[in-house]
C-alpha cells in the first residue's frame, strides 16, 4: 500500500529516522522530511526536505511521529493522511501482541511482564514506547514470530487509533499531558481507552 505514493515524514526524531530506514527497506524512494530543525548531515542528501508544515497537501501519506499532535492547528485538516509505525505493524503484524498502557508505570509492568515470560523461556520482545522504534525491533518482512510481543502504549500512540491486541492491560488514567490532547481529559481518556475496544482478552 506504500508503493507509487508521495510520502512524508513528520518529525525526525528517533522514530523518524526508523521509519526513513523501514522505507528504504520497501524500496520507496519519494520520501519527505518534514522536520522543525533542518538536518545537514551528509548521509540525508539523497532525501528531500519541505518546509515543517507549510505543503502538508502535496502527500498521499504522512509517516507522523508520536511527538506531534495531530491537533495542531496546521494539522486538523489532514489527520486521514497520517499514518504511525503501531499502524503499520499491526496491519502487518500477526502473532500475540500484549498492549500495556496508563498514565504512570506502564513502563514497569512492561518491563516486568517481559521478565516474567522470558523466565518462563517463551520467546518474547519488548517494544514500543519503553525503547527502540518497533520497526526497528520486529522485522514484519520477515516470517519471524515471537510466542508474545509485549507492547507498551502511549496515549500519542493510541490517539486515532486502535490496535489488533491479543491481550490489553490498562494501569491507571489520570490528568497528564493534555496540552498534546487539545487540553481535554476526554480526548485524553478516548485514546487510551482504544487499547481495549479490538482486544481478544
Amino acid at each position: 500500500e506504500l508503493q507509487n505514493k508521495k510520502i512524508a515524514i513528520l518529525g525526525f526524531g528517533l522514530e523518524g529516522k526508523s521509519s526513513l530506514r523501514f522505507l528504504e527497506k520497501l524500496g520507496i524512494e519519494d520520501i519527505t522530511i518534514l522536520d522543525k530543525n533542518t538536518i545537514a548531515e551528509t548521509k540525508y542528501k539523497n532525501i528531500t526536505w519541505d518546509v515543517y508544515l507549510d505543503n502538508l497537501w502535496d502527500y498521499d501519506l504522512i509517516f507522523k511521529s508520536p511527538g506531534v499532535s495531530p491537533f495542531w492547528e496546521k494539522l486538523i485538516a489532514y489527520r486521514e493522511k497520517f499514518i504511525s509505525q503501531a499502524q503499520v505493524f499491526f496491519e502487518n503484524y500477526s502473532g500475540k501482541v500484549i498492549g500495556i498502557t496508563g498514565t504512570k508505570g506502564k513502563s514497569t509492568i512492561s518491563t516486568l511482564l517481559f521478565t516474567c515470560l522470558e523466565q518462563a523461556w517463551y520467546k518474547v520482545k519488548l517494544v514500543g514506547n519503553i525503547g527502540n522504534p518497533v520497526l526497528d525491533e520486529i522485522d514484519i518482512l520477515s516470517p519471524e514470530k515471537y510466542d508474545y510481543i509485549v507492547y507498551e502504549m502511549s496515549s500519542y500512540m493510541l490517539q486515532d487509533f486502535v490496535p489488533n491486541l491479543y491481550i490489553w492491560f490498562l494501569n491507571n488514567i489520570y490528568p497528564c499531558h493534555l496540552d498534546w490532547h487539545y487540553d481535554s481529559m476526554s480526548i485524553y481518556k478516548e485514546a487510551k481507552l482504544n487499547i481495549l475496544k479490538n482486544a481478544e482478552y
